[in-house]
């Protein structure tokens, strides 16, 4: 900074004004102007804004510190920017003012443009949803909570100072929308699981930069994710801390391979000769569309399963001791899926059982699904799951 720039050194107090100049070795004077309240920095060599050396006096000492001071222009100024709103969110309007030197700013009102008798007249703002947030030293901002289509219009700025008042000769616009207005994007609107999804939301005011998200109404933490099967649902944007200025709903759709599959039977017991159904169920995203049965032989020779059927329920209409084995149940939910050729670590395999008596034993029967397919008294069936990956 250049060094004319700390030659003056400003405080207002209740007193007055104190002004300094000073060296590389420190103060040398101070004078109080008591009767003036700002100072003309005309003599300065370069714009008044900048850091100056601020000199306290505390009882009898005197205290210097380096602060940041805005000196006004020395013009009589308004400048605004229009504005657009969603009704029932707050807004401020953003406003900046400059006056001559020597003046203080004793009063601000806001006026708004309504026409009366086919003429225009200003009219001081109500105090229960409009409140001034701007200050004496150039901030005139205003604050509009809870808007409404009737607050749209022109909005003028006026202010009093101790030797004049000035009324701004332009105003801000402000225009209403709607909370109707406010749309939330999905996309893609489906998605298989694992894949990105992003979330837009549209407004016909330009898009609020504090905006969040809700699913089925609990906060969303990003507005960018990878699906999971638990992101399906319908998604809404807000704005922060105004949530009833909401857009409408939109659902995500996200498809996923089926999974959690089980089988029933049915009956669980059965003697030799009996009829058992094996009912395949999955949850899944779109719904299972094919069922496929197969039963894996014991044969060591033979390492394909054998096809034992399709749809959702396998009929085995007459048990035997020679209907042990694996059975093995495929549910699709997309195109084309492989044949399973042998059951690998890295499947997901779910066991049931079913139990045959035989007609008439020779020994009591301790029914024990625990143990091998074959003991003396039954024969244990076991059933396994797999799933299929969605195409």
């Amino acid at each position: 900074m250049d060094e004319a720039w700390s030659e003056v050194a400003l405080l207002h107090l209740a007193q007055g004004l104190y002004r300094t100049t000073e060296d590389s070795q420190g103060i040398l004077e101070r004078n109080i102007v008591p009767s003036v309240r700002a100072l003309s920095l005309s003599q300065l060599m370069a714009p008044p804004t900048g850091y100056y050396h601020t000199v306290i006096q505390k009882h009898t000492e005197w205290m210097r510190r380096k602060h940041w001071t805005s000196v006004w222009s020395g013009e009589w100024r308004v400048t605004f920017k229009d504005h657009c709103a969603l009704k029932g969110t707050s807004i401020v309007i953003k406003c900046e003012y400059d006056y001559p030197f020597a003046h203080i700013v004793t009063s601000t009102t806001w006026l708004k443009a309504r026409l009366v008798s086919s003429n225009w007249e200003l009219f001081p703002l109500p105090t229960d949803r409009f409140t001034y947030v701007g200050n004496s030293r150039g901030d005139c901002s205003l604050k509009i909570s809870d808007v409404q289509h009737t607050d749209k219009g022109a909005y003028f700025f006026s202010f009093v100072t101790t030797l004049n008042r000035w009324r701004s000769r332009t105003f801000a616009q402000l225009s209403v929308k709607g909370n109707d207005k406010l749309t939330t994007l999905v996309e893609p609107g489906t998605v298989t699981e694992g894949k990105d999804v992003r979330l837009t939301c549209v407004s016909d005011c330009p898009t609020p930069t504090s905006i969040v998200w809700f699913r089925d109404g609990q906060l969303v933490p990003k507005p960018t994710f990878q699906a999971t099967k638990e992101d399906a649902g319908s998604y809404y944007c807000a704005v922060l801390g105004q949530e009833t200025a909401r857009s409408s709903s939109v659902v995500l759709n996200v498809q996923y391979r089926p999974m959690n599959i089980t089988i029933s039977v049915d009956p669980p017991h059965v003697v030799e000769g009996g009829s058992v159904n094996l009912t395949c169920s999955s949850a899944a995203n779109p719904a299972a569309h094919a069922y496929t049965w197969y039963k894996k032989s014991d044969s060591p020779s033979s390492s394909s399963p054998l096809v034992m059927g399709s749809g959702q329920v396998l009929s085995l209409p007459s048990m035997q001791a020679s209907d042990t084995g694996l059975y093995l149940c495929q549910a699709r939910n997309g195109s084309a899926v492989s044949l399973v050729a042998a059951v690998s670590d890295e499947d997901e395999i779910t066991y049931s059982a079913v139990t045959i008596k035989p007609r008439n034993p020779s020994l009591p029967c301790h029914i024990n699904n625990s143990t091998a397919p074959h003991n003396s008294c039954a024969t244990v069936i076991i059933i396994a799951i797999v799933h299929s990956i969605l195409q």
